[in-house]
């Protein structure tokens, strides 16, 4: 018999609130998107490994009980065309599946290279015929059947050890002047390590950037740290990027998995952290494995891998294909990223999809515990939820679906990957808020259309309410399509409108967005700088961002920063300059402010800049009213970020009255302002209009002129009738 003391039941308590304390919340926003998935997949390379066999392809394109799902295919472009023929059956056959194929060059045709310095790099006296080589490759494809979504100009051209050297400039040239030869999206040359100084060069040429469609890269020993690519999401709007190759690891078994090495490369547990950076931290729309099949890979070759592991059956998935499996099965191309808690706890990773009202979330558990996780999803018309899981006893395999709508909890199994698959069942309204956008950005007192939309699989829309913030009664309802009205906004803020659509069953769905208002742009503190004189570029007007000033990323990246204007996206340090203070820091290519100004006088004006800089290349512009006033003043290396330095723009003609001064930053990041002078030089000569009744004794003085040339008239005159 079980006998419970007071210390017992003190102990089961503090067991039990242990658990609840520890268990942590991930928040999925679905009305924050981010990038357009285009899928998940591997290379096929016939030269250096076979082809794959009906059964292995089925395997990785098919989406049935215990298939990879996958959605990308690579392909190999051979310099020796007798070659395009290998691996054609896997090409046609993933096409048929619905999967994008794209192609890659490891080198053009021999006689298109030369060797410099012992190694062989592109000749670009060959560009011509590189292009008609890469577009005979397009071309034989649609012949076969596939159609490619796009060819990439060179695999991994700053690692030429056994392949073709390009440099980034060679890369931009060509772009330039051939990609119009080539039938097919352009691909970016692919960087092995997504290095930058590949692509900078693509970003920040105009003509270049036009003409290339995607931007690929490779991840062999590329930190998580530089996923991210400001530069990219400044200058690359429109384009896709797509993560090409990469493997974790190329030297143990694809199937270990055991806790001693939860924390190393050959984990097979390591793709799905490395697919989840990817995603979130990188925001590539694809991830592709090299390759699909080898022992370290997606599907197993039967080979063992040297390190004494036992191989598995050839042409079987492997444990990192399962966890490629977890998102290519049912993040389909389409799918959107949506905002979610990053890392709700330690080891414990979260990345969250939409498709119309389809929801699916994908938590990684690198502990080797199981943990517990709140899912919350506010918003979400999903009342039921499948689970699948990959861990060291299951391949994605199926638990209890769980029926809950917004939020639940889970238990995940210790090192392993889940995937919540949810999708809106029949007979649940849909409703969308069109417009305003998320975020988007208006000026108090505000007019703004209100557009939305509604529909009901099983029924009819019986009527759409509108809620404001976490109000509880509606401020405008809609009975009948189309469901839009005019909201009069008359004082700034943050606002949530929240959309809710009732069917005539009485079941309802909701769509949240989020604007901002802001009050009306004008001088800082309400006082307009005069001219001549001295503006703290710190003192740019009020209004918020996007219309006052344009801050590429939202909140401040000063750390510590001071409290100052602290409810503004604008990077304001401490100055260490002569006169203390504050300035402008972190600013990135394309960033403006602006000021509200007062010139006492037209004329000619010296405008000296207070500036200070780490590095080369930099310029800022000054506009008054949209007319350029200094175009690209060069800012030089003060040799540090508080090392400060006065930069003069001479002769420089500026209007009387009052107008608004636009400073911009240059082409290339990073410049520190501090403040910049105004110091007349000359006035114009005093004009004034005479009008046909002024006269001197018959002499006429009608017209526009000035001091001078009416006196001098008037002498003139004068010595005339005499």
């Amino acid at each position: 018999m079980l006998h419970f003391t007071e210390k017992n039941i003190l102990l089961i308590i503090l067991i039990f609130c242990s658990g609840l304390l520890y268990s942590q919340t991930a928040t999925i926003t679905l009305n924050s998107e981010n990038q357009v998935i285009r899928g998940f997949g591997g290379i096929n390379h016939p030269e250096w490994y076979s082809d794959l066999n009906a059964a292995e392809r089925e395997l990785a394109f098919g989406n049935g009980a215990g298939q990879l799902g996958l959605t990308v295919l690579r392909t190999y472009v051979s310099e020796n065309t007798n070659n395009w023929g290998l691996g054609i059956q896997t090409a046609q056959y993933a096409y048929n599946q619905g999967a994008y194929v794209f192609a890659s060059p490891w080198n053009p045709p021999a006689e298109m290279t030369i060797t410099v310095d012992g190694v062989k790099r592109i000749n670009p006296a060959s560009f011509s015929a590189y292009a008609e080589h890469l577009n005979s490759y397009v071309t034989y494809m649609r012949n076969q059947g596939v159609e490619l979504y796009a060819i990439s100009t060179q695999n991994e051209p700053d690692y030429a050890h056994d392949w073709t050297e390009w440099s980034p400039q060679e890369s931009v040239d060509f772009i330039k002047a051939y990609a119009d030869r080539i039938d097919c999206r352009l691909m970016s040359p692919e960087s092995f390590q997504y290095r930058k100084d590949v692509y900078d060069p693509i970003l920040n040429d105009p003509a270049a950037l036009a003409n290339v469609d995607i931007f690929g890269a490779h991840l062999y020993g590329t930190q998580y740290a530089d996923f991210p690519y400001p530069l990219f999401e400044q200058k690359g709007a429109g384009k896709e990027l797509w993560m090409t190759e990469v493997y974790t690891d190329s030297q143990y078994d694809a199937n270990l998995w055991n806790d001693g090495i939860i924390n190393q490369d050959q984990h097979a547990l390591k793709v799905a952290e490395h697919i989840h950076y990817a995603m979130v931290d990188g925001n590539f729309q694809t991830y592709v494995f090299w390759p699909i099949r080898r022992y370290y890979a997606l599907i197993h070759d039967g080979n063992a891998d040297g390190n004494g592991n036992t191989p598995a059956a050839a042409g079987t998935a492997t444990k990192r294909g399962y966890c490629m499996a977890q998102f290519s099965k049912w993040v389909r191309p389409g799918y959107i990223r949506v905002d979610a808690t990053k890392s709700p706890s330690t080891n414990v990773f979260v990345s969250a999809y939409k498709k119309d009202s389809d929801v699916v979330i994908v938590v990684v558990n690198k502990n080797t515990s199981t943990q517990s996780l709140t899912l919350d999803i506010p918003g979400t018309q999903v009342s039921s939820w499948e689970q699948y899981t990959t861990s060291a006893t299951k391949n994605i395999s199926q638990g209890n679906t769980i029926n809950a709508g917004s939020s639940f909890q889970v238990t995940l199994d210790a090192a392993s990957i889940t995937t919540f698959v949810g999708n809106v069942q029949a007979g649940i309204p849909t409703v969308e808020i069109t417009g305003p956008q998320e975020n988007e950005q208006f000026i108090a007192p505000a007019t703004i259309p209100v557009t939305s939309t509604a529909t009901d699989s099983d029924g009819t829309i019986e009527h759409v309410d509108f809620y404001l913030n976490n109000e509880t009664t509606p401020f405008h309802e809609e009975w009948t399509a189309p469901y839009d009205f005019n909201w009069d906004v008359p004082q700034a803020g943050t606002y949530q409108l929240r959309a809710v659509a009732y069917d005539n069953e009485g079941n309802s769905s909701e769509d949240i967005i989020s604007i901002q208002v802001n009050i009306p742009q004008g001088p800082y503190n309400g006082t307009i700088s005069t001219i001549p004189g001295t503006i703290e570029f710190e003192h740019f007007d009020v209004g918020g961002n996007g219309f006052a000033y344009y801050d590429v990323d939202a909140g401040t990246n000063v750390d510590p920063a001071p409290d100052f204007r602290t409810d503004e996206d604008v990077d304001i340090e401490t100055c260490t300059d002569t006169d203390g203070g504050y300035n402008i820091g972190y600013t990135m290519a394309g960033e403006w402010l602006e000021y509200t100004v007062n010139a006492a006088t037209s004329g000619t004006y010296d405008i000296t800049f207070r500036v200070a800089c780490e590095g080369d290349n930099r310029t800022i512009s000054l506009d008054s009213d949209g007319t350029l006033l200094a175009e690209n003043v060069a800012i030089p290396n003060t040799g540090g970020w508080q090392v400060w330095t006065d930069v003069t723009i001479e002769n420089v003609e500026l209007q009387a009255g009052e107008q608004i001064l636009r400073l911009t930053i240059g082409d290339t990041d990073y410049v520190n302002l501090n403040y910049m002078s105004f110091s007349l030089q000359e006035e114009p000569p005093l004009t004034f209009e005479l009008t046909s009744g002024w006269n001197l004794i018959g002499c006429p003085l009608e017209g526009s002129t000035n001091i001078e040339t009416a006196l001098q008239s008037v002498w003139d005159y004068v010595d005339m009738v005499k």
